[in-house]
């Protein structure tokens, strides 16, 4: 599960994108930052974590990153993170995946699309829930006829 995870970080690549297009090199950027090149390094492999909501901030300033791009990185950094967590937790190949093609999605769609995507999405577990529950108990009543 981890190289999947590894294949579904979208803040690393994002952060060091920015940076290279503002011409920033690394090192001077993690010492603007207060943190080890190395450690800036990780960030930017994927192989830690991304920076802390402190860190973002203070990055988006010294990048001097517009608004948009700011609540980007914000938003791929909050998708790295609850991809991690569940990794962590346990969560399958496929729903790790859902996981990331779900939080992909939800942060490209406007308030209302949002509302209406949950809506449509509760509505699916509540009929496959019900359509689970009439499948068992009709097969239930198939082996107790025998």
């Amino acid at each position: 599960m981890a190289a999947l995870t590894h294949q579904l970080r979208r803040f690393p690549a994002a952060l060091k994108a920015l940076r290279l297009r503002r011409g920033v090199q690394q090192k001077a950027f993690a010492i603007d930052l207060g943190i080890g090149a190395a450690f800036l390094c990780g960030i930017e492999k994927g192989t830690r974590a991304p920076l802390d909501d402190g860190l973002l901030e203070q990055a988006g300033r010294l990048l001097e990153l517009n608004t948009d791009e700011q609540a980007q990185l914000r938003s791929l950094a909050h998708h790295d993170r609850l991809v991690h967590q569940m990794e962590l937790r346990g969560a399958s190949d496929d729903e790790l995946q859902l996981i990331s093609s779900a939080l992909t999605a939800w942060h490209h769609m406007s308030p209302q699309q949002r509302t209406d995507w949950l809506a449509n999405v509760r509505q699916l577990a509540d009929n496959v829930v019900q359509v689970s529950a009439m499948t068992r108990r009709r097969l239930t009543k198939e082996a107790a006829m025998g």
